[in-house]
């Protein structure tokens, strides 16, 4: 697959709440007007989803720490349905076994890569978990100018 030429991370910020990912504020070319619902950024804002799962196959009361994706839930209800499901490529996830009865959490692995400063200092940064073989990208920008990576700022220089 080619390599973009050029990838553009639209400005966030916090208009002031408690947990900045709840309120925060992107500057972007839409004509969805507030609150409608704009993810063209990689803040942590855009990146963090609320997942949540009932029922005898799940731990009860069970706060999952552990970082997964959308791709995560076929996976895992494939398990519970006791279906075999064939891998098409590497992007298929992987079975949530930590809020299964009887799963335990996985090592989970913190990164951060910043690419090669331009004349004036500017690196975009990455942020990321992994668990085993799977990559998780928790926000990506430029410190201080994208929501999730003010307290990264200082790590990442």
């Amino acid at each position: 697959m080619p390599h973009p030429s050029i990838v553009v991370n639209f400005r966030s910020w916090s208009s002031g709440c408690e947990e900045p990912t709840n309120c925060s504020v992107q500057i972007a070319d839409t004509v969805l007007r507030q609150g409608q619902g704009m993810h063209g950024s990689f803040s942590r804002a855009d990146t963090m989803n609320f997942m949540a799962a009932i029922g005898p196959d799940f731990k009860a009361g069970h706060v999952n720490e552990t970082p997964v994706s959308n791709a995560d839930i076929g996976m895992t209800i494939a398990k519970v349905l006791g279906l075999r499901v064939s891998t098409n490529g590497q992007l298929m996830g992987r079975v949530i076994e930590e809020v299964l009865p009887g799963g335990s959490n996985p090592q989970v692995e913190h990164f951060v890569e910043r690419a090669t400063p331009d004349r004036n200092g500017l690196a975009t940064v990455l942020v990321g978990q992994r668990v085993g073989q799977t990559r998780y990208f928790d926000a990506a920008g430029f410190p201080g100018r994208t929501v999730g990576m003010e307290e990264r700022k200082a790590a990442s220089r």
